[in-house]
């Protein structure tokens, strides 16, 4: 049967090979939970490369391949933050998830940055508003309730 013989040819396979088809196995199934914090992230990157490019357009700034090579380090750095945030809170810290909250901090940092994008597009302060929003928000947590 199919099955004997693939269980037969796994068994045949050097000790690294299999650690290393184990290993991959653990972490496909980790991360498989984090596609929405990816896809979510994903986009908030994408919409902040776009609205730069738009904003440096209309500043009539020169769009080079550095600025370009910049966004994808960025996105490279920012999902292996994220990937060792999981590893951290399956291992290490299973009662609190460092992971959402990394991820919710990247997630704001984007979007201040989308901000302030549009805000060149359209000559606003939507950034201005963004931070003053979440100061207000943040002063009213650290008020007594009555």
């Amino acid at each position: 049967r199919m099955i004997d013989k693939l269980i037969f040819k796994l068994k045949s396979l050097p000790q690294t090979t299999k650690f290393l088809f184990g290993s991959g196995s653990v972490m496909a199934g980790i991360l498989a939970g984090l596609k929405p914090l990816f896809v979510t992230l994903l986009i908030l990157i994408l919409s902040d490369f776009g609205t730069g490019v738009y904003a440096a357009k209309k500043q009539k700034t020169k769009i080079t391949s550095h600025g370009l090579r910049k966004t994808v380090e960025k996105s490279l750095s920012y999902f292996s933050i994220i990937i060792i945030c999981v590893l951290v809170d399956v291992y290490l810290l299973s009662a609190f998830s460092t992971c959402q909250f990394v991820t919710a901090f990247i997630g704001f940092v984007e979007l201040y940055s989308i901000f302030e994008n549009i805000g060149v597009i359209t000559g606003r302060d939507f950034a201005g508003a963004f931070q003053s929003f979440f100061t207000d928000v943040f002063k009213k947590f650290g008020k007594p309730q009555k």
